[in-house]
């Protein structure tokens, strides 16, 4: 006896953007990366021996690890520094990835430098940077009101801090930082 094959009927195709497509996150970050090392010359990000995690912290950081980890400001705050920097703002759910050229622009790092910047040649700028209080104890001060002073006078040189904001929002670098550190002036008791 033979089989009569019945022609099944087409389903049609679902649209990429129709809510049961889901974003490969891997895929994404591999091309975020590739494109990002074609553009700056950075090692090759491979999807086998590094997660999504590390291949996105080779391109730049997400917006809430700018806000939150680097910056430690505001949503407000870091707001008006981007868009200062004439770069997009799109809120912490849209998940936007800002390369270290973009980052180190916004923070006013020579342009020269910002592009060409690699972890092995300036690993100082790649670090987090920390707040007022932390570096008036990096410097040797208990007060942080002493580092506005020291600002103010023109003691620390502007490639050590970072101004957010009018109302003089500062973090600081830690690096330059330590080469101003004040000598401790407790002496040795013999």
């Amino acid at each position: 006896m033979q089989q009569i094959a019945t022609a099944q009927p087409m389903k049609p195709a679902k649209p990429l953007s129709a809510p049961g497509n889901r974003r490969n996150r891997q895929a994404i970050h591999l091309k975020m990366s590739q494109l990002a090392n074609a553009a700056h010359g950075a090692e090759h990000c491979e999807a086998v021996k590094r997660s999504p995690s590390q291949c996105s912290a080779a391109v730049g950081l997400t917006l809430r690890d700018l806000e939150d980890r680097r910056w430690c400001v505001s949503p407000p705050v870091a707001k008006e520094r981007l868009r200062g920097a004439g770069l997009p703002y799109e809120g912490r759910r849209a998940g936007l990835i800002y390369s270290w050229a973009s980052i180190f622009r916004a923070e006013g790092i020579d342009e020269k430098i910002a592009k060409s910047a690699t972890q092995a040649e300036f690993p100082d700028l790649f670090d987090d940077l920390v707040d007022t209080s932390s570096a008036a104890s990096l410097l040797g001060y208990k007060d942080p009101s002493s580092i506005r002073k020291l600002i103010g006078a023109g003691d620390i040189p502007q490639t050590a801090y970072i101004q957010f904001g009018s109302r003089g929002i500062y973090r600081f670098r830690q690096t330059p930082l330590m080469a101003l550190r004040k000598a401790s002036p407790m002496g040795r008791i013999v």
